[in-house]
């Protein structure tokens, strides 16, 4: 205001009018006034973060600025005039930029007028002085704003994971570094170690990062380790090693082979890969794949050779067999076969000895304690418990009528399963002959063939069980050569029965529905495999499972299996198997549920096509299974056959004794003519055959003869079986046959997938349900009607079905046209898809012999097996035992009792506490001893119980002493 005249300023508060000055006018007045803009007034808060790198500090900032009163358009900001020219700021608000060199002053002119709040971003990148080459010091900068009227600045230090920072600070106070203040749209790169703030007085911060060399870190982490040395009296050692492991995106998987070894093949995810050499002619590098996330396991095998051991036979008695398992904190798991005829001691290796390993050496007077026959009271927990396979007749293999849990604990009942079933083909029966016999006629009659025909003359246990209605079917059979488990395939069908076979036994019993009864089932699902699905499952990275069984229901449900009561389903990290007990039905989708992990994982379905149209070219599988007869009866000719209303049975007996007379095609008399088999069915043809035919074939011969009597013949790996053309009676038969693998997921086609979703490459999320092998068979044309069943057993490739005889005339037709398909189009993908010089090789463990178990967490030290022959054992034991005996001869003669009581307490406590390697000796010894002792005591007995001539009967005669 300049000139108020005439006017009495009056408080604005107190009158009438609004406004900021106010007068009262009480004569004549006069007002001037100059009017100007006002200047703005801003604050700033400056916040910066700091990255220090190699040789430079990484600088991003901003500026927020608060204005208030009038609207600003420019600012200023000082810095060292060494350091100004670095600044650069990145804000689209900032129309002109200007420095002033001498200064250090940056005039900033904004697009437009700002009021209140706006944020300008910069950045910097600041110089470091070096120290010693290995650290970097560096002050930061203050970033001054001349004209605003008050400042603060927030400094926010990161540091990358191989860089140590220390501060010297001056007028800063420290933050929350867990809480440092945001700067708009950056986000930190790494970790915020430090953080300080200052409200503009004089203030420094030096910083001295110290940058470390990395250390080495292990591109792989090996969680498991699985080794098998097969161990023979010829031939080099063989060994498998199965590495579980993680990495982080390595390409190559680093390892060394023992000296000297032959590397037989390599897999990498269960398909064979290439390996490359790294150094020396033992050092591999097999490629791994590129992982999906973190949660991927890797599966790695390597299959190799080493020199041969020479057994000695009894010159030098001790020897050494080396397998190395090398580990550092993984879980290590050393299974070593050995064959018979060594006594086997070991070193342990730092691991410790499973349940499966060579006899350890006891003392001769436990061995005796437990050899007594002690009552029935007597603890028998330490037995193992028996589990059993089922087989219906034609081979379908089904674990039932034991504890399940029982029987997937124990690996060792497996074993002793697939013992017992080798045993079942390796006896071969010379001749099998029934004319009208009962079961248990029959299975009698296989009890002795068997320990007749079994080369350790001991034979197999068969136990006949009777149902609520036994069988009363008549038994006719002919056949020779026969393996003794095709022998009770062939009479089990014939009686309408199945069998089971145990760890020690087999039980022939009545059929069951297998609709309703629950079953026990083993598949192979490798551990990789389970981890990938219950990382899935659950969402997070899966872990490896512990030891034993863990529950997968849940896992199982989520895919649509059902599991009514008692069934239940776990899976087994140290077998590999996933064990479900449940109803056929719902086994079937369980089956269908693991091929598709494999056909989504790997190429296995291709081998298996492979091996299977391999076999059938060879009449091993497939619709050609029985070449081998079909081959032999055209090769069969027959000078003469005549026939004038002869029966069925009459003509089928004649071709039986002919097909040995003129077979010239074995040279074995024994393997010479054809089992026939025939089965009459529930009308018994009464058809009376007239025929007369010259040089006639085997094959054309049974046709005639067959079609005369309204019936046909089916050739069969080990017989010709004689059946009814058109059977409409009730009477059930049940046949096995070979399908390729995946036959649940296969059409009449061959080859289309039932399962849209199963890409290969993708773990299917869920299982979309699968038609069960009956339910393909029924949409096929195919009737089973109240007591007929199918079942596929994915393990083996085989469809068992037990219906009436059209019903297996139909299967057989559909089975014959689909196998054909899908041998022709996948013989033509295989030869596409084959490559050369990459074979998978697995080992085939050895169904005898000793096995040693080890396992662990700890670096193992290298196993060393000691060896003895037994011949040499026996050679050695056997001169212990006559020095024994010589020894109580020179010795114990004069006080026997006091002496061999003392020799039985130093032999039997003294040698297990000092020198436990020569326990066997010892017991040799003081059995040559007892004997001794025992022989002495018997000469004594005998001296008394003679009786003495008295002097009556002896005088007068004459006698020499």
């Amino acid at each position: 205001m300049t000139a108020t005249t005439g006017l009495e300023a009056r408080d604005i508060r107190l009158s009438p009018v609004k406004g900021r000055m106010a007068w009262y006018c009480l004569k004549d007045w006069q007002l001037q006034f100059e009017v100007s803009r006002r200047a703005p007034v801003h604050d700033v808060a400056v916040t910066v973060y700091a990255l220090p790198r190699a040789r430079q500090v990484e600088i991003e900032g901003q500026l927020e600025l608060l204005v208030n009163g009038a609207p600003l358009r420019k600012f200023d900001v000082k810095l060292d005039p060494k350091l100004a020219p670095l600044f650069r700021v990145t804000s689209p608000l900032v129309a002109e930029q200007v420095l002033d060199d001498a200064s250090g002053v940056w005039h900033f002119t904004l697009r437009k007028e700002v009021l209140g709040a706006e944020s300008i971003r910069f950045r910097m990148s600041l110089p470091a002085t070096d120290g010693d080459g290995q650290s970097l010091h560096s002050t930061l900068p203050d970033i001054g704003t001349p004209g605003a009227r008050r400042r603060t600045t927030a400094w926010v230090v990161e540091a990358n994971t191989d860089t140590e920072i220390e501060f010297e600070t001056k007028g800063v106070q420290p933050l929350d570094s867990l809480r440092p203040p945001a700067v708009s749209g950056y986000q930190p790169r790494h970790r915020v170690i430090a953080a300080f703030s200052s409200t503009g007085g004089e203030h420094s911060i030096q910083i001295t990062a110290k940058r470390h060399k990395p250390a080495a870190l292990a591109g792989a982490l090996v969680l498991q380790a699985r080794m098998v040395s097969i161990i023979g009296q010829n031939g080099p050692v063989r060994h498998e090693v199965t590495y579980t492991l993680r990495h982080n995106g390595r390409q190559f998987l680093a390892l060394a082979l023992p000296k000297g070894a032959v590397l037989l093949s390599t897999l990498v995810q269960d398909r064979p890969v290439k390996p490359v050499q790294a150094g020396g002619a033992d050092q591999l590098r097999l490629p791994l794949p590129v992982l999906n996330s973190e949660a991927d396991f890797v599966s790695a095998k390597v299959v190799y050779e080493t020199a041969p051991i020479t057994w000695l036979m009894g010159q030098d008695p001790s020897g050494t067999a080396r397998s190395a398992g090398r580990g550092a904190g993984v879980e290590l798991t050393v299974k070593v076969h050995a064959p018979d005829g060594y006594a086997l001691h070991h070193s342990g290796g730092g691991l410790e000895v499973g349940e499966v390993q060579a006899d350890v050496p006891r003392s001769l007077l436990a061995t005796l304690w437990d050899e007594l026959p002690w009552p029935y009271w007597s603890p028998a927990s330490g037995y193992p418990v028996a589990a059993s396979v089922e087989f219906t007749p034609g081979g379908d293999s089904k674990v039932s009528d034991s504890d399940w849990w029982i029987e997937s604990q124990r690996p060792d009942n497996a074993a002793a399963i697939q013992a017992l079933t080798m045993k079942f083909n390796r006896i071969i029966l010379p001749k099998v002959h029934f004319e009208g016999v009962s079961l248990e006629v029959a299975m009698s009659a296989l009890d002795r063939m068997a320990a007749e025909s079994d080369p350790e003359k001991k034979g197999v246990r068969m136990v006949v069980q009777r149902g609520s209605t036994p069988s009363t079917a008549q038994i006719s059979l002919d056949l020779k050569d026969v393996p003794l488990i095709e022998a009770l395939r062939y009479v089990t069908e014939l009686a309408g029965c199945k069998y089971v076979i145990k760890t020690d036994h087999i039980v022939v019993g009545p059929l069951s529905d297998v609709g309703t009864e629950q079953y026990t089932q083993r598949y192979k699902l490798l551990l990789r495999h389970y981890l990938e699905l219950q990382s899935k499952a659950t969402g997070h990275k899966s872990e490896l499972p512990p030891k034993g069984l863990v529950s997968v229901v849940d896992l199982l449900k989520a895919q649509g299996i059902s599991f009514p009561d008692g069934a239940n389903a776990a899976y087994d990290a140290e077998t590999e198997a996933l064990v479900a007990r449940n109803t056929q039905p719902n086994l079937d989708q369980v089956e269908a549920f693991v091929e598709d992990l494999q056909r989504a994982y790997s190429s296995v379905d291709e081998w298996n096509m492979e091996e299977f149209a391999e076999k059938s070219d060879k009449g091993q599988g497939g619709a050609d299974a029985s070449g081998y007869y079909t081959s032999k009866m055209n090769r069969i000719i027959f000078p003469q056959v005549q026939f004038q209303g002869a029966s069925i049975e009459e003509a089928i007996e004649f071709l039986r004794i002919k097909s040995r007379d003129f077979d010239t095609v074995e040279r074995d008399p024994s393997r010479k003519g054809i089992n026939l088999i025939m089965k009459s069915g529930s009308t018994p043809s009464t058809a009376q055959i007239s025929l007369d035919l010259k040089d006639v074939p085997m094959s054309e011969a049974l046709r005639y003869v067959t079609e005369l009597a309204g019936m046909k013949y089916r050739i069969e790996p080990f017989a010709v079986v004689i059946v009814p053309l058109s059977d409409v009676g009730a009477e059930m038969y049940t046949r096995t046959f070979k399908v390729p693998p995946g036959f649940l997921t296969m059409n009449a086609g061959g080859t289309e997938p039932m399962d849209p979703f199963a890409r290969r490459g993708e773990v299917p999320s869920a299982l979309t349900r699968k038609g069960t092998a009956l339910e393909i068979l029924s949409s096929s044309g195919v009737s089973f009607p109240e007591g007929s069943s199918a079942v596929y057993v994915a393990s083996t490739n085989q469809l068992i079905v037990r219906g009436t005889q059209v019903q297996l005339d139909r299967v057989e037709a559909y089975v014959e046209s689909m196998t054909a398909e899908a041998l022709k189009r996948m013989r033509a993908k295989l030869a596409k898809s084959s490559k050369a010089g990459i074979l998978p090789v697995e080992l085939d463990l050895p169904t005898a012999g000793q096995v040693l178990g080890f396992s662990g967490h700890q670096k193992a030290e290298p196993l060393v097996i000691h060896y003895v022959s037994w011949d040499w054992q026996l050679f050695r034991t056997s001169l212990l035992v006559i020095l024994g005996a010589l020894a109580f001869r020179l010795i114990g003669r004069d006080r026997p009792w006091m002496t061999t009581l003392f020799l039985c307490l130093l032999l039997t406590f003294v040698p297990p506490l000092l020198f436990p390697h020569l326990l066997p000796s010892c017991n040799a010894v003081l059995l040559g001893w007892l004997l001794g002792f025992g022989l002495r005591l018997l000469w004594k007995l005998l001296l008394w119980s003679t009786p003495v001539p008295s002097s009556r009967q002896i005088r007068g005669k004459e006698f020499a002493v």
